[in-house]
């Protein structure tokens, strides 16, 4: 479905803090589109990205996330 994101929360650590992480099917965005959002939203060492089957996992440090508002919408 375009537009649909799936969100779920961890107590792991990527460090000494914890994390989230977001599945975005890849047909949904563009890469580019994708990295601008998150590199507004986070710091550059903050968040990672992995692609497998067409599906982007995205995981960032839950501590560093600064909410971008309505600029998330222009992705869908």
């Amino acid at each position: 479905m375009p537009g649909q994101m799936q969100q779920q929360s961890s107590g792991r650590s990527m460090t000494s803090s914890s994390y989230d992480t977001i599945r975005i099917n890849a047909k949904d965005v563009s890469p580019q589109k994708l990295l601008a959002v998150l590199e507004r939203s986070l710091p550059r060492n903050k968040f990672s990205v992995e692609m497998q089957q067409d599906i982007y996992t995205i995981r960032w440090d839950r501590d560093s996330f600064r909410p971008i508002g309505k600029e998330m919408k222009g992705i869908q």
